[in-house]
């Protein structure tokens, strides 16, 4: 876009929530010289409620990726102003009444920042169209919202995980529902569910065929157990990022899909273990496609894939010795190293 996004609130510094992401290109996208048309945003707010907003531009749109860059940013703002109306803001109990509410009018900001946007250039707002997942959860509760593809799940640290929201199919194969679609509003997922939240994560459909199996669209766990795995036993959340940037760069992860890839991954209650003389919200260097890799704590901006520095040497790590992607009713015994 010729403009940057909104201005997004910052999260706090500290915080129990550890999250991941990384945004990369699909194999389709970069043969034909083609953006990336995914954008991920995440923040923390009050220190215990995660926020995360994932949007997939629709290849069939011209300003699809802009489309993702102002939904993502819309529903952010949204989320991020929402404070609990039967607690102090400091509980991390029960989700007051309105948080349904809240997440259906992220939705609803969504939808209307594009059509302002699609006015200011005279264009259709299809020509801006969308996926949108969105999720807020604390240790206690998790909520999302979802027009399209993609998934949110999400699990009680028991290597046990499950699908809170899944993907939405259209009319007809292959088609999905966006942000501008008739009626997307009205049939948008919203689920709440209450109990032990430890491990979120939220992918665009790019990922669906190998983290969900396909008659259930419950998650796959061997995809899900070493990347968690993984996660929780990372040190440097700058390195992190880096390597997943990696993994979801490799073979063994694009020769199965082609599309725009992108993966955010939050564990509570495993803080970076940042030094003194590591300032929590220092920022990874970023390029001239404007793509940032997650600082301590928090990402804020938003994700769209590119060229990144080195940050330094890290150490190469195996996410997923015990990976098999579920990609029929019975799973293709491929083994991801």
């Amino acid at each position: 876009m010729n403009r940057p996004p909104p201005p997004i609130p910052g999260p706090q510094r500290n915080t129990p929530w550890r999250t991941v992401s990384a945004v990369v290109s699909g194999a389709r996208h970069r043969l034909h010289q083609q953006a990336c048309q995914d954008v991920l945003r995440t923040a923390v707010i009050d220190e215990h409620r995660l926020l995360v907003t994932l949007a997939d531009g629709a290849g069939s749109a011209k300003y699809g990726g802009d489309g993702a860059e102002l939904a993502t940013a819309a529903a952010l703002r949204r989320l991020a102003g929402y404070r609990p109306a039967s607690t102090p803001p400091a509980s991390a109990s029960g989700p007051a009444d309105d948080l349904p509410a809240t997440i259906r009018q992220s939705l609803a900001d969504a939808r209307t920042a594009i059509e302002q946007e699609a006015a200011r250039r005279k264009v259709a707002p299809r020509e801006l169209a969308t996926t949108l997942l969105v999720a807020v959860a604390t240790a206690d509760w998790i909520a999302a919202g979802q027009i399209g593809d993609g998934a949110v799940i999400w699990g009680e640290g028991a290597d046990e995980w499950r699908t809170l929201t899944r993907p939405a199919s259209g009319e007809y194969l292959n088609e999905t529902v966006f942000v501008t679609s008739e009626g997307a509003l009205a049939t948008a997922q919203i689920v709440r569910q209450e109990g032990p939240v430890r491990e979120v994560a939220l992918f665009s459909d790019g990922l669906q065929m190998l983290a969900l199996k396909l008659a259930t669209a419950e998650p796959h766990a061997p995809f899900f157990r070493p990347l968690f795995r993984w996660h929780r036993e990372a040190r440097d959340p700058i390195a992190a990022a880096r390597t997943l940037d990696q993994w979801l760069r490799s073979p063994r992860v694009t020769e199965r899909t082609d599309d725009d890839l992108s993966l955010c991954l939050a564990a509570w209650d495993t803080p970076w273990p940042f030094s003194s003389s590591s300032p929590p919200n220092v920022q990874s260097a970023h390029d001239s496609a404007g793509t940032r890799t997650p600082a301590a704590g928090r990402d804020d901006s938003p994700k769209r894939d590119g060229p990144s520095r080195s940050a330094g040497p890290h150490k190469p790590v195996d996410f997923s010795a015990d990976y098999t992607s579920a990609a029929t009713a019975g799973c293709i015994d491929t083994e991801v190293a």
